[in-house]
């Protein structure tokens, strides 16, 4: 989405303030389904936009995605969020869950798996 309102001349920013809240209601399964897909619509896109060598970078690096995304949900809650500490301790396994998902979707671009995204 980003990529695509920069290509119609938007300027994008980042406001450290803001609060994104979603409405979606998706089961668990239906979250890590949503998530493989995203995952494997972005690393296509990445893959297609870099060049030569960063895909082979990409290639070998996949398998950290998960760890590094679930770093960065622990580090947004740490520094922005002290207080609900806590749950995020609880939500580990479920974050850990979906990150995977993502990176699984990641990897099958990277590595050239066929099928729907």
């Amino acid at each position: 989405m980003h990529a695509a309102l920069q290509r119609a001349g938007h300027r994008l920013h980042r406001v450290a303030s803001a609060v994104v809240i979603s409405h979606l209601a998706f089961s668990f399964r239906e979250a890590m389904a949503h998530l493989y897909r995203g995952g494997r619509r972005f690393g296509q896109e990445r893959l297609a936009r870099s060049p030569v060598w960063f895909g082979l970078f990409l290639r070998l690096a996949v398998g950290i995605v998960p760890a590094l995304l679930t770093w960065r949900v622990a580090i947004a809650v740490v520094s922005r969020r002290r207080r609900e500490i806590g749950q995020l301790v609880l939500a580990l396994p479920v974050v850990a869950c979906l990150t995977a998902s993502w990176g699984a979707g990641e990897a099958m671009a990277y590595w050239g798996g066929r099928g729907r995204t």
